[in-house]
C-alpha cells in the first residue's frame, strides 16, 4: 500500500506540473488542476487534501482567471480607452485565443489573444480619435495588461500547486 501511495503522489505532482505548463500557454491547465485535486481527494478520502483545501484552491483559480480576463481591459481603460474598445477587445481576445490555439497548438492561444487584442484596440481607438499615437498607447496597454494577467494567474497557479504539495501524505 505504501508503494502505491508514493506512485499516486508522484502522478499527482506530475499532473500539477503539467497543469502549470498548460496554464502559462493559455490552455486549460486549471481544469486539469481541478480534476487532479478531486481525483486525489477521492483517492485519499479527503483526509489530507480536504474539502476546505480544495475550496481554497478553487477560489484562488477563480481569482486568477478573473485577473487574467480583466487586467488588459482595465489597464486600457486607465489609459483612456472607450468602453466600446474595452468590450470589443475582450471579445476579440477570446476569439483570437481560440483561433490561435487551433492554428498553433500551445503558444498560438497567447499569440492569437495578444494580436487580436492589440489590433482590435488600435482599430476602435483610431476610428474614434483619429489619433495614431493615442490608439497605439491603448493597444499597447491591452497587450501589457494581458501579459501581466497571464503572469499573475501563473503565479497563483504555482502558489496553489505548492499549497497542494504540502498537503500530500507520504506515509
Amino acid at each position: 500500500m505504501y508503494g502505491f501511495l508514493i506512485i499516486a503522489n508522484i502522478i499527482f505532482i506530475i499532473l500539477l506540473l503539467i497543469s502549470s505548463l498548460l496554464t502559462i500557454i493559455s490552455l486549460p491547465g486549471n481544469i486539469l488542476l481541478l480534476i487532479s485535486m478531486l481525483l486525489y481527494g477521492l483517492y485519499d478520502n479527503f483526509i489530507h487534501l480536504t474539502y476546505y483545501d480544495i475550496l481554497i484552491v478553487v477560489v484562488l483559480l477563480i481569482i486568477g482567471e478573473v485577473i487574467e480576463f480583466i487586467n488588459g481591459p482595465v489597464l486600457a481603460k486607465a489609459k483612456g480607452a472607450s468602453t466600446k474598445t474595452v468590450i470589443f477587445t475582450g471579445i476579440a481576445m477570446i476569439i483570437g485565443g481560440v483561433l490561435g490555439s487551433i492554428v498553433l497548438i500551445g503558444i498560438g492561444s497567447i499569440i492569437g489573444a495578444i494580436l487580436s487584442g492589440f489590433l482590435t484596440a488600435f482599430y476602435f481607438e483610431y476610428n474614434e480619435s483619429k489619433n495614431i499615437e493615442s490608439a497605439k498607447i491603448i493597444a499597447k496597454a491591452i497587450v501589457k495588461g494581458q501579459i501581466m494577467g497571464v503572469l499573475i494567474k501563473f503565479i497563483i497557479v504555482l502558489f496553489s500547486i505548492g499549497f497542494l504539495i504540502t498537503k500530500l501524505s507520504w506515509q
